[in-house]
This record gives C-alpha cells, structure tokens and sequence, in this order.
C-alpha cells in the first residue's frame, strides 16, 4: 500500500512542476506586473507600483468599447459555427449599432485616425447571417429616434417587457 502511494507521487510530481513552472508561476507574476508601470524596456529594473491605474487606463480607453465590440462578434461567430444556440440582444445605446448606412471611414481621436475603421452593418449582417438572431429593445431605438426602416434587414425588435422569456429561451444570450 505505502509503495503505491509513492509510485503515484512519483507519477504525479512532474506533472505539478510543469504545471507550476509553465502555469501559476508566469500568471501570477503578470498578474503582480499588471499593478505595476513596468515597460518592456525596462523589464530587468522593474517597475513602480501603480495599483488600478492600468486597468482604469484600460477601460476608460477610446478603443476599450470597439475592441469589446470585435471580440464579442469573434466569440459569437466561433461559437456558432461550434454549433451554440445563442442570441445578440442590442439596448441601451448599442441599438444603434443595427441602423443602416454607418460609416466610421473618418473616425479619428485628435490627431490619431483609425487604420481599420469598424463595419458595424457588415459585422452584424454576417451575424444574422450566420444564423444568430439579433435583438433590438424596441423602446431603446424609439427612445433614440430611430425608425424601423432605418435598421439592417434580420434584426427583430423584442419590448423591453419580453426580455426575460427571450434570455429564457437560449442556451446564451449576448446582452450589450
């Protein structure tokens, strides 16, 4: 019995090294580093303890919102075509991602112009297009002066009140 215990210890040690030397160690290190103002050119000397202010930067960023956007039409695409059963429901100002004719070709933050400008209509049309229902709250887009002609074709309109039964009926629904 007790050489057994120590036949699966050996079994089992390497595993947790490997698993401590190439798993916890490196994420908790850049997860102390994150806290800190360290830079890549600086990497030997260390950084100064910063706290949040990273992550405030990061989330208060111009790009946070956009890049949000892509990933969540990235995951949905993958997950889709994984064969999920899930739903995107627009509120808030998000509905007006789904009105027609956007162009954001000249979008610039001061003197910074955006390379790859964002194709909202293209990005959700290849959505519904792929299957995934697409959801307006339909009191959010009257709230915004929006009218129903003005949005892409395959977006269907759910009242607020009906929310809950539509969240209900998906395995996941992704809310923005």
């Amino acid at each position: 019995m007790r050489g057994d215990r120590r036949f699966v210890a050996s079994m089992l040690l390497p595993t947790f090294f490997f698993l401590i030397c190439f798993y916890a160690y490196p994420t908790l290190y850049n997860v102390m580093n994150s806290f800190t103002d360290l830079s890549l050119f600086g990497m030997r000397k260390g950084g100064a303890w910063v706290g949040f202010e990273n992550y405030w930067e990061l989330v208060t960023s111009r790009d946070f919102r956009s890049v949000l956007w892509n990933t969540i039409v990235w995951l949905t695409h993958a997950m889709k075509g994984a064969g999920a059963d899930l739903a995107v429901l627009l509120r808030g100002n998000a509905v007006n991602y789904v009105v027609r004719g956007q162009d954001a070709s000249g979008l610039a933050f001061g003197e910074r112009r955006q390379a790859n400008s964002p194709r909202i209509e293209e990005d959700v049309a290849k959505l519904a297009g792929k299957g995934v229902e697409v959801f307006v709250v339909e009191e959010d887009l009257a709230e915004r002066g929006v009218e129903r002609g003005e949005t892409i074709e395959g977006v269907k309109l759910v009242p607020r009140q009906q929310i809950p039964r539509l969240v209900g009926s998906y395995d996941q629904v992704w809310h923005w």
